[in-house]
């Protein structure tokens, strides 16, 4: 019963109130699913606990070996660390999100080096190369989904100029330690 009636508010998306998220505590415990954790995740996400909801999301994932349901809560959860401020986190679940979420995840992985690439490097040149790694994710993430704007950081790198004064050339390599990665200079 109680689970019929938390799936019926969940389809009518009625679960910003108390007697749902009280609903939904309840089939917890009588019936912990990973399905049912990924729904109280959800709840409480829209209810604007992101605290409580990270900790559903995650206990969802201990219980799934379903790759679309955990592509899925890793990718709301990556929105949730994201929120939170957790950006090395967020980038890094972000980075193994398949599936519908992808492109989205890409552009999330592209925004968090763009955030972050005052912290990454110890030049100014460094710190702008962040830029070509971010376009980077974002030219892969517009593979998946052409709504994306294929050059959106590009604008922000080094230009030509900033390459010759530090002595390199267009199609060098640079490595950024701080992601892991490196990128082609362009």
């Amino acid at each position: 019963m109680t689970a019929d009636l938390v799936n019926f508010f969940a389809k009518v998306d009625c679960v910003e109130n108390d007697y749902f998220l009280k609903l939904q505590k309840d089939l917890l415990e009588y019936q912990p699913t990973a399905l049912s954790y990924f729904q109280a995740g959800a709840s409480y996400a829209k209810n604007k606990r992101p605290e409580q909801a990270i900790t559903f999301f995650e206990k969802g994932l201990e219980m799934t070996e379903n790759d679309s349901m955990t592509h899925d809560a890793n990718y709301r959860l990556a929105l949730l660390y994201h929120e939170q401020g957790l950006y090395k986190k967020t980038f890094q679940i972000a980075q193994t999100i398949r599936g519908k979420h992808k492109a989205r995840a890409l552009l999330l992985c592209a925004q968090i080096i763009a955030q972050l690439s005052d912290q990454c490097g110890s030049t100014t040149f460094e710190r702008k190369a962040n830029y070509w790694l971010a376009n980077d994710y974002v030219r892969s993430a517009y593979e998946l989904d052409q709504s994306i704007t294929p050059e959106l950081y590009e604008d922000r790198a080094p230009s030509m100029e900033e390459i010759f004064q530090n002595n390199h050339q267009k199609g060098d390599k640079i490595n950024l330690n701080c992601w892991g990665a490196s990128t082609i200079m362009r």
